[in-house]
């Protein structure tokens, strides 16, 4: 009970919140300084969960620039509570920009309670890999001047999950580059991104100096399993990053900067292009959905050598791997001016190299890098890695997660062993609260490849499962290794406490305490196992006195703990708690329980307060239909935290149809609310447009409105949404119609109708008004006024194995509706239905639809394809494989099927494919080899036809085969026959095969 109250005094502290009027919100996602990854269309998903108050029914949100003219402050968004619980859970979308984000608990109509996040981020993630010129640590940095530069401020080479932070702090000299590295270049780079985009930077960093392509490819492949050296392991680094916080963040891309290693151990091009091109599908792999963006570097230089062969490799993995962008190319920048060892870049040279990264960062990158982002539910726990790879059934295994979830009173944690391929549960831990949590894995288990999970139980939340690893009884036994819990905070903040941390020097016992606050605190190390220490309490020195060390630089008191000679006396390792006060008060002050880790560690961290936050200008009155006639309307707007200047006016601007600001035009102003504005006459009618309200000083932007439709009738539209779009057979999910309504008349009698697909059964209405009649689902909606929206949500459960597609429409409404018909079917794509599939976490079955008896006839599918020239062959290619998994040396048959879509028969047509290293012609029998080069030989394809090849393939390990059409007649008019794997024609293709 009381690591539960310590726990929960721990996020209160962290999340930084304003006690409400009756209660308290605890929000746990997002934390301060997080940054969301933007997407192509300048906008981000961000995931949102806490705790509301008891009696609370509805949580409602907003994101409001912490700057003006940055951004616009967003609409008020509903966030659903989830069912049987006082916890909230999903996502509001944010354009880019740097936020408070403010969050409101009402009961009905009356707001109960109130909190605040500051400096929430919508830009750019990025996690830096490679070696020494990008991992740092040589010199004194500036830190970033831009306060939205972030990163994660920790730094262990032994990465144990659950110490982890979710906690994102400032790049100064002094901090970390987390999880791995230091902060070396990122924050000039940083500052010149965020001025250059106006956007938030994140930097993640997964570096380490001194390693080769080599140990990053055998560690990306799970081995050698049993050794500790960080160079074996270094692929763990970037793997921690992608589990833990780019699947909760979002990335735009990886800096890769690497190469040094490979000119000494003259590393040949394919050997590079190899190892890279394993660690790229390996990154992606564990993300699970995109291609995450690479750049990659041209670097080889090291002490007076460069390596051509090294070059080639980048230049080949830029051109052939998708998504992989050229970045910096560093082997000119010599001289001891800018590399004084002759191999790290230091002093101007570390300007220079910065140079080159915001050169290579450019408008085209950002136009064609598509950047990773989260997908689905917030992801909230997530597992990352079991060390070592390789486990003995019998054995016991410690299961550490991350986790930000918000948690009922009640909650415990359970540990699972699953499948890697179908996630099916073999085991479980009892239940526990606690971080890392011992799981025991049957003796009798078979052997394979598994995963770990951590789910909670109320809420229930099912985490991300870890990377795989391998169970079988020819692995060497292995025993736990030291437990480290997660720090513990409590007793009484203070105001005046922004930041506590230390840096500890284990084998001299070298240890100082760090505090940032606005005068000298006083400090205490008390131990917790029993030996003794000196315990008494000692008013901090300025830092002025302390060693300049770079971990001090973002504190102004340090007190050293100076051993009586080394590794004798100060504090060794050990777990204490460290207490802050103010000097002249009595009792403990903050405290902080937790094992001494190496080097510079942050234990308490509260969310920095924000100043000169613009005002917040909402618009209050919508206008009414009546403006179609006249074209005049009134817009009354309203200002909360803060006032105007004397000289401000207000201006009404509007969208164009499609409801873009990009080139809006200003149809009112004034000095005072409301502003009489006048719609432009000889606009399309459309229901996109907009009007949002700018204020002149200081310069800040009010939310978007819709603008009523200038036309007769309601318009109508429907959506669906679902809590959970992978479940378990005969867990229940929540489906949700929202029915809006664009106006601009209101309409009446509305009835939607859902028909349930067979194998998914109604399990219970939430909403007033459902009604189930032979497994059709019946909404009486009623009315909806012009601009308005109703939400109506049941629950149903998937009763097989299988794939479910639910279909949803308006059968009744006393209204016409401009572009949609009520109950025409639901296979016309009116935007009066809605479809939603979701499918069991067990794969298999098949895909059963909602059935659809009463569709309106649709008109016959018009072909948008010119006329075939009967002179020219078209020809297209695709892959396929009978299996994309496979055991080392199994047998995959891959299928190459050629299509004639031309007028013109095709002759003399040949295929080619080129296969990974360590792949083979399982049965080479009319196939023509030349090393990893199949060709064979389809011959004629008439016009409208296909052709068929089969190569059998023994996998010697996961890769991707390209495939072109080798040669053909006559000419093609969109492909060239034979000229290569990498010009995005129709005639190549590709298929990645993994193995288990």
């Amino acid at each position: 009970m009381r690591d539960c109250l310590l726990r929960l005094v721990l996020l209160l502290i962290l999340a930084g919140f304003t006690t409400g009027s009756y209660a308290q919100i605890r929000v746990t996602s997002p934390v301060a300084r997080m940054v969301f990854q933007r997407n192509q269309q300048n906008e981000a998903s961000v995931a949102i969960a806490g705790q509301a108050p008891s009696g609370t029914s509805s949580i409602n949100v907003r994101f409001v620039p912490l700057q003006a003219g940055q951004s616009a402050p967003t609409s008020w968004t509903s966030i659903p509570l989830l069912a049987n619980s006082s916890t909230f859970r999903g996502q509001a979308t944010v354009p880019a920009g740097w936020y408070r984000l403010d969050v409101q608990a009402l009961s009905g109509t009356t707001i109960t309670a109130t909190t605040s996040v500051n400096r929430v981020g919508v830009g750019e993630v990025f996690v830096i890999a490679g070696q020494s010129n990008v991992y740092g640590g040589f010199e004194h940095v500036p830190a970033a001047s831009d306060d939205r530069v972030s990163c994660v401020d920790f730094r262990q080479d032994t990465l144990a999950d659950q110490l982890l932070p979710l906690r994102f702090s400032h790049v100064s000299d002094g901090s970390n580059i987390g999880p791995s590295q230091p902060p070396h270049l990122w924050g000039m780079l940083g500052d010149r991104l965020a001025r250059r985009l106006n956007v938030p930077i994140l930097f993640l960093g997964a570096a380490l100096g001194g390693t080769s392509s080599t140990n990053w490819y055998v560690s990306a492949a799970g081995g050698p399993v049993a050794s500790t050296d960080p160079l074996d392991q270094v692929y763990r680094q970037l793997g921690t990053t992608l589990r833990h916080y780019v699947a909760r963040t979002g990335a735009r891309a990886v800096l890769w900067h690497q190469g040094e290693k490979d000119t000494e151990n003259g590393t040949s091009t394919q050997n590079y292009v190899n190892n890279l091109q394993y660690v790229i599908q390996k990154s992606r792999q564990q993300l699970g959905s995109g291609q995450l963006p690479w750049v990659m570097s041209r670097v080889s230089y090291i002490r007076g050598n460069t390596s051509p062969a090294v070059i080639a490799a980048q230049n080949q993995l830029i051109s052939t791997v998708p998504a992989v962008f050229p970045g910096p190319a560093t082997d000119s920048i010599v001289g001891l001016d800018n590399r004084p060892d002759n191999l790290h870049f230091l002093g101007q040279g570390l300007v220079k190299f910065t140079n080159t990264w915001d050169q290579a960062l450019n408008q085209a990158f950002f136009a064609n890098a598509i950047p990773v982002q989260p997908t689905g539910d917030p992801v909230l726990i997530t597992d990352g890695y079991s060390v070592p790879l390789a486990r003995r059934p019998g054995e016991a295994v410690l299961v550490s997660s991350v986790r930000n979830d918000s948690t009922e009173s009640d909650n415990q944690y359970i540990a699972q062993l699953i499948h890697a391929d179908n996630n099916a549960v073999v085991a479980e831990s009892s239940p526990s609260l606690a971080n890392p949590i011992p799981l025991v894995i049957p003796a009798d288990l078979p052997a394979g490849q598994y995963r770990l999970r951590t789910r909670s139980t109320h809420p229930a939340i099912i985490g991300t499962p870890s990377e795989p690893f391998l169970i079988s009884q020819s692995v060497p036994a292995s025993s736990l290794p030291p437990v480290i819990p997660p720090p513990l905070t409590g007793g009484t903040a203070d105001p005046g406490i922004y930041r506590i941390g230390y840096r500890f020097e284990p084998y001299s016992h070298g240890y100082f305490i760090m505090v940032q606050a606005d005068g000298p605190m006083e400090v205490r190390m008390q131990r917790l196992d029993g030996q003794a220490v000196d315990s008494n309490w000692y008013v901090t020195p300025p830092r002025s006195e302390a060693p300049d060390y770079a971990e001090f630089a973002d504190f102004n008191y340090v007190r050293f703990y100076q051993p009586l000679a080394f590794g004798v006396g100060g504090i060794p390792a050990g777990r204490y708690r460290l207490s802050v006060r103010r000097p002249g008060t009595s009792g403990e002050g903050i405290w902080i329980e937790t094992t001494l880790l190496t080097g510079r560690n942050i234990v308490y961290y509260p969310m920095e307060s924000v100043s000169n936050v613009p005002p917040v200008l909402d618009i209050q009155a919508v206008p009414s239909s009546t403006f179609c006639q006249s074209r005049q309307f009134e817009v009354a707007v309203s200002l909360s935290g803060g006032s105007l200047n004397t000289d401000n006016v207000y201006s009404v601007k509007l969208s164009d149809a499609t409801g873009s600001f990009a080139n809006e035009t200003t149809i009112g102003s004034g000095t005072a609310s409301p502003i009489l504005a006048t719609f432009p006459a000889g606009q399309t009618i459309s229901s996109g447009y907009r009007i949002r309200v700018t204020a002149s000083s200081p310069a800040i932007v009010s939310p978007a409105i819709a603008l009523p439709v200038c036309g007769s009738g309601a318009d109508l539209s429907l959506a669906l949404r679902v809590s959970n779009r992978i479940v378990a057979v005969n867990q229940p999910v929540t489906f949700t119609l929202v029915l809006s309504n664009e106006g601009p008349l209101a309409a009446e009698g509305i009835v939607l109708q859902s028909r349930l697909p067979a194998g998914l059964d109604f399990v219970d209405a939430l909403s007033p008004g459902i009604s189930v009649t032979n497994r059709i689902i019946t909404i009486n909606a009623g009315a909806l006024d012009s601009v308005k929206s109703l939400s109506f949500a049941f629950r149903a459960k998937a009763t097989q194995v299988g794939g479910y597609m639910l279909t949803a429409q308006v059968t009744a409404s006393n209204q016409s509706d401009p572009d949609s018909q009520p109950n025409s079917g639901t296979g016309d794509g009116q935007d009066d239905m809605a479809q939603i599939d979701i499918r069991t976490s067990t794969a298999g079955g098949t895909l059963s639809v909602s059935p659809n008896p009463n569709q309106t006839p649709l008109p016959t599918t018009q072909s948008n394809q010119p006329t075939p020239d009967p002179a020219q062959a078209d020809l297209s290619l695709s892959i396929a494989s009978d299996k994309l998994t496979l055991n080392l040396q199994e047998v995959a048959t891959l299928t190459l099927t050629v299509r004639n879509r031309g007028g013109a028969t095709a002759s003399n047509v040949t295929v080619q494919a080129l296969l990974p290293n360590g792949w083979q012609i399982a049965n080479p029998a009319g196939l023509t080899i030349d090393g990893q080069t199949v060709t064979g030989t389809i011959g004629t394809i008439t016009a409208g036809s296909t052709g068929v090849l089969t190569i059998p393939v023994r996998i010697g390990a996961a890769g991707t085969v390209l495939t072109q059409i080798a040669t053909a007649s006559p000419n093609d008019p969109d492909s060239t026959p034979g000229n290569g794997y990498d010009k995005g024609e129709d005639d190549e293709a590709l298929l990645l095969i993994r193995v288990r």
